[in-house]
């Protein structure tokens, strides 16, 4: 498994395309994109006493069971012949920890191909009158199978998921790359199509993912985001049959090519390749897409037509070069997870080093509001310290030793409101955390964290201040102050006006650092 996602996440490095400063951009299906700070909710420890290993090596698939009560499936690693190393297992939790009522069931996928290497799932779809419950399958073909650094091919099956049983079985495979596993091979050109959601639009099941080809030239090309479909009614009745039908991928304007190795269109041409795409609906219309860029990057977009166009600008989600992360997974907190309401979570996998590393990883959880249009509450914007250096945040503190700094505290709006703008909360380095007006936050090397707030780009009519981010060379301590002068403050420099934010009651003089 580990060997599988270093070369994934080495053919995503490697093969970025800088984004287009023309790309037509619908309006967003989610305005005002607030991303909240990162929360363990299954530490590897966790993962180690409930016998977890290389858990979960997909994004995890989520049925709602009933009030506060889910069935999670994600890939662990060897339960079945020594020839297939992986296994699916089915956990009992909620939706702050996924394992609170144990594992239910660990198995090999049955039916899988006798001559894949790795086959497993997660994502998964549950129609709502038969309650039958479908899975993407996720199956791997090495070039070699005594060296698997010579790499593998993919492709897209779907399975059965039986609930009483934990059972998932494959039906049958649905998409295969446009390239073909012969000529992959012989080049050694990766091909992983991912672990795509299986999202129902108008009347059909799609799978999403980046397809692979040929290009004139004999070099690999690929697409950044690809998508194919068949009818949701023939799906569910052939599945029932315990087989498949054919799928078929959109291409040139139709989805009239072949789902097993015919071509298809980029969706979301000259853009980064979307690395496990999680795609979703949304409440009020479109869909929703987290994706990866990079091992240490992910990002949202939204579209209000059916996906085939429309798609908005990328908002960051996260950037954590400190950490591999991988699987992002958007799940809805209502009656159906599958569906995106104004508020939701993003699920990730993420390890403790910057290579993917088995023996120490965590399922990990932000929360993402879209907070267009919808009234907004106020958010404290609190400065700590430790004596030396500083933290300005609207979220936990990083550090146990800091502490608040008395007239340290300020508020922001919660989420987007007239006449202001987003502030992030980003890191540089080990210690040297900073806020910004930059989504990006001014370097692809430095870490986002999350949104702090919305701070008002005037003096709003409530009592205010002006808020200043400074910055103390010397130690490379970035802190926000009311005074132009920075207090004063061995070696500081004033960087420029942030903005407005609100006072409370009891605001009294400038803390000091």
């Amino acid at each position: 498994m580990k060997r599988r996602l270093v070369l994934a996440c080495s053919l995503v490095a490697a093969s970025v395309v800088v984004p287009s400063a023309t790309a037509t951009a619908a309006a967003p299906v989610c305005g005002g994109v607030s991303v909240g700070p990162e929360q363990v909710v299954v530490p590897d420890a966790t993962r180690d006493s409930l016998g977890l290993d290389g858990w979960s090596d997909t994004a995890l698939g989520v049925l709602r069971d009933g009030p506060g009560n889910y069935t999670f499936l994600g890939v662990a690693a060897f339960r079945g012949t020594p020839q297939h190393p992986q296994s699916i297992a089915v956990t009992k939790g909620n939706l702050d920890n996924p394992v609170a009522g144990g594992v239910a069931h660990v198995g090999s996928v049955e039916n899988w191909p006798g001559d894949a290497r790795w086959a497993g799932g997660g994502p998964v779809y549950r129609d709502p009158q038969s309650g039958t419950v479908l899975q993407t399958l996720h199956i791997e073909r090495h070039f070699d199978l005594q060296d698997p650094a010579k790499g593998y091919y993919s492709e897209l099956h779907l399975g059965r998921f039986d609930p009483a049983t934990g059972v998932t079985t494959d039906l049958g495979p649905v998409i295969t790359p446009a390239l073909d596993f012969e000529t992959a091979k012989a080049h050694h050109w990766n091909a992983d199509v991912g672990t795509s959601s299986l999202t129902v639009v108008d009347g059909y099941l799609r799978m999403h993912y980046p397809d692979y080809y040929a290009k004139p030239d004999n070099t690999p090309g690929y697409t950044s985001f690809s998508s194919a479909r068949a009818p949701l009614a023939d799906v569910l009745a052939a599945a029932k049959q315990g087989t498949v039908v054919k799928w078929s991928k959109f291409h040139d304007g139709a989805w009239n090519s072949p789902g097993l190795g015919g071509p298809s269109s980029d969706l979301r041409p000259n853009q980064t390749l979307s690395w496990h795409p999680s795609t979703v609906r949304t409440a009020s219309g479109g869909l929703a897409m987290a994706f990866g860029t990079n091992p240490s990057e992910m990002r949202f977009t939204t579209t209000a037509t059916d996906g085939t166009s429309g798609w908005a600008p990328e908002v960051p989600l996260l950037r954590d070069p400190d950490h591999f992360d991988a699987y992002p997974n958007l799940v809805g907190t209502g009656d159906d997870p599958s569906v995106l309401s104004n508020q939701f979570y993003l699920y990730y996998l993420q390890w403790a080093n910057p290579k993917p590393d088995w023996a120490n990883a965590r399922i990990m959880r932000r929360t993402v509001t879209c907070t267009a249009g919808l009234p907004s509450g106020t958010t404290a914007f609190v400065r700590y310290t430790d004596g030396s250096r500083h933290e300005v945040t609207t979220g936990p503190v990083s550090d146990a030793r800091m502490h608040p700094e008395q007239g340290g505290t300020w508020y922001l709006k919660a989420g987007e409101t007239a006449g202001t703008k987003p502030l992030y909360e980003c890191r540089l380095g080990a210690r040297d955390h900073f806020v910004s007006l930059d989504a990006g936050c001014e370097g692809s090397g430095n870490v986002i964290k999350h949104t702090a707030g919305w701070i008002y780009t005037s003096p709003p009519a409530a009592p205010n201040t002006p808020l200043y981010r400074c910055h103390a060379g010397g130690i490379d301590d970035h802190y926000v102050s009311i005074m132009t002068d920075c207090e004063k403050a061995p070696g500081a420099k004033n960087e420029g006006l942030l903005g407005y934010a609100l006072t409370g009651p009891g605001h009294s003089a400038p803390p000091h650092p």
